[in-house]
């Protein structure tokens, strides 16, 4: 299904652990599905969380991790063929 293709992407792409791990710090997390980089704070973070969820957002923005996981997806979705 779908789902193993986008976890096995996900997985390929990013190390759960980091991910978990930046979320406690930036207060916020990744926001998946939208054509774009969103970052999603919670309503207790403090200006050095908001601080370091955009600069993480722009990180995202320069290393094209949008497009990277759009191509990792579409090879998955054609079965692995390049």
């Amino acid at each position: 299904p779908l789902s193993a293709l986008v976890r096995l992407a996900f997985n390929r792409l990013f190390d759960a652990t980091k991910i978990s791990s930046e979320t406690d710090k930036q207060g916020g997390g990744i926001l998946w599905g939208v054509d774009g980089v969103v970052r999603i704070a919670h309503g207790a973070s403090r200006a050095p969380h908001i601080a370091n969820a955009v600069e993480s957002a722009k990180k995202a923005v320069r290393a094209d991790v949008i497009q990277s996981l759009k191509s990792e997806l579409a090879e998955l979705n054609q079965g692995g063929k390049s």
